[in-house]
């Protein structure tokens, strides 16, 4: 998510052009100067005169406009950060100027325009859905599928090489630490957990891509960690985005999700996340969504 920027301080920065102190000598020399000397009557008198009001209201405006405008730089830049460029990691145009999403999917077979941003490289999704589907996000780490008939708000998310995430108040999105990257590491982690509900650990194999699946099926009854900072009922943090984005993972128990972790090579772990938060449904988004995560691969 955007930081919070202090608009204040940025700008104050910006504009500083030198010490804001001066030796004491410098302010006593110009206090004499100021008792002793004439004052220049004329020019105080000048900025005064009526035909000269449109000149004041024209520099005032144009002052005001130049520090609207650097102020507009300023967020831009520090509000959202630009994709990466280079021989190896071109940077998608919408990347630059708006999401990347593609809206409405035709039947078939479609690709990602800016998911997969992992070592240096670009790793497209390709992948195929039946009618009524729809991409709603498409970005360096993130990438969202609506599956159609979606009316409780349960899309198909992809993420790229997701961290478990560290469990401690005030619940920032630190990794935690002693806890591997890899399908087996991030599998056996939620696998164990102390508050959570799971069946057992599954394989498979995705266009020769190998990997795991778990069913994370509730949250136990006496699990009574919190974080007040989304919540303020029991939750279980689990996964967060590797790089800062607004991807953080929690499960509580109204909720019951499939991740599906498969390993694309060179270190790319590509997370597949099916997630219902009425329990009654849960299968049925499983059968619906899980041939899609099956038609995927990976460009390297």
């Amino acid at each position: 998510m955007t930081q919070e920027r202090d608009l204040g301080r940025l700008l104050d920065a910006f504009y500083s052009e030198g010490p804001r102190e001066a030796p004491e000598w410098i302010l006593d020399d110009l206090k004499a100067r100021v008792e002793t000397q004439a004052q220049r009557v004329q020019w105080r008198t000048s900025v005064r005169r009526p035909n000269d009001r449109t000149w004041r209201l024209l520099l005032v405006a144009a002052i005001v406009g130049a520090l609207v405008l650097a102020s507009f730089t300023l967020l831009h830049v520090g509000g959202r950060p630009r994709a990466k460029a280079g021989p190896e990691f071109p940077a998608p145009p919408c990347l630059l100027t708006h999401s990347c999403h593609a809206g409405e999917l035709a039947a078939g077979e479609h690709q990602s325009t800016a998911f997969g941003a992992f070592g240096g490289k670009r790793h497209a999704l390709t992948f195929t859905v039946p009618d009524g589907w729809a991409n709603i996000r498409d970005d360096d780490v993130l990438y969202v599928l609506r599956p159609r008939h979606d009316s409780q708000g349960n899309p198909l998310q992809f993420v790229v090489s997701p961290l478990i995430v560290d469990q401690q108040e005030p619940c920032t999105k630190t990794p935690k630490s002693g806890v591997g990257q890899g399908v087996d590491d991030l599998i056996g982690y939620i696998a164990n957990h102390p508050g959570l509900i799971v069946g057992p650990a599954q394989h498979i194999t995705v266009n020769g891509m190998p990997g795991q699946y778990i069913d994370v099926l509730g949250v136990q009854p006496d699990w009574a960690e919190t974080c007040i900072r989304y919540t303020d009922g029991a939750v279980v943090l689990l996964l967060m985005e590797r790089s800062a984005g607004d991807f953080l993972w929690w499960m509580d128990p109204t909720e019951q999700t499939r991740f599906v972790f498969l390993d694309a090579g060179d270190g790319l772990v590509v997370l597949a996340v099916i997630d219902s938060r009425i329990h009654e449904l849960f299968q049925q988004l499983v059968d619906d969504q899980m041939p899609v995560v099956q038609s995927l691969s990976i460009a390297q």
